[in-house]
């Protein structure tokens, strides 16, 4: 898959739909955070990106989410895309809420996945990435708030190794730029269409958080999955890309 603009993607070309569904990866991530179910076999064209400094993308990764989304727009811009649905999730989803709010003509469809208007970061979480002595603990505390009792440890795994195998810089920058984030004044303005996905055993953004945004954007819609943590798109990729699809088609 190519880089353009200094972002690397992922792209699969389905379906009828001019409009493409652009995939936003969490904190520490890449595009493999969203399963082949996701990004390979939805009916729709798909971007799957690595945002700057993660994965293959090149860059830096910024501190702010504000930077993270104007870096998107431009990209978006240049890329040629007039309008997309965009899926984000965690903080893909402070991302999507933030360029919903400020390209709401180019945003026609929106998805948070375990998001929130909000997103505080454990201060021992924060403290623990900062410091490369402490950074394995750190990974074990994301890791235990961030899937359900019934996942398979296999998946938890490939989920650690990923998390360990991201530049800690790029970590610390993220999650600080998930502390710093606040959209609860703003979220009401968000006119497009939206869909709040939350697992029921998700700790890192739990369901009052969703249940939060659903009351406060204006054409939402909330669904909180049993049995799912904040991995949501991996621990249920079917159920999520079933809902995906037919949120996009209504």
């Amino acid at each position: 898959m190519p880089i353009l603009y200094s972002l690397y993607y992922f792209h699969s070309e389905k379906g009828q739909s001019h409009v493409p569904l652009l995939l936003i990866h969490g904190a520490g991530g890449n595009h493999l955070a969203w399963p082949p179910q996701i990004r390979r076999f939805l009916s729709h064209s798909i971007y799957a990106i690595d945002l700057p400094a993660h994965g293959n993308s090149e860059g830096h990764a910024y501190q702010t989410i504000s930077d993270y989304s104007s870096f998107l727009i431009n990209w978006i811009e240049r890329m040629q895309l007039k309008k997309v649905h965009i899926c984000g999730h965690s903080m893909g989803g402070a991302i999507a809420m933030q360029i919903a709010l400020r390209a709401s003509k180019i945003v026609q469809r929106l998805i948070l996945i375990s998001s929130a208007a909000r997103l505080a970061v454990n201060p021992q979480l924060l403290e623990q990435v900062a410091h490369p002595s402490t950074l394995p603990k750190a990974i074990e505390l994301m890791l235990r708030w961030s899937f359900s009792a019934d996942a398979p440890q296999a998946l938890v795994h490939q989920t650690a190794q990923r998390l360990a195998a991201t530049r800690p810089s790029v970590l610390y920058n993220d999650l600080l730029a998930c502390d710093t984030f606040d959209l609860r004044a703003e979220v009401s303005q968000i006119a497009c269409p939206t869909l709040i996905m939350v697992g029921s055993e998700d700790k890192m953004t739990p369901p009052r958080l969703g249940k939060w945004l659903s009351q406060s954007i204006p054409q939402s819609q909330y669904i909180e999955i049993p049995q799912a943590g904040h991995m949501l798109p991996l621990e249920q990729p079917q159920l999520v890309a079933h809902l995906i699809s037919q949120f996009l088609v209504e």
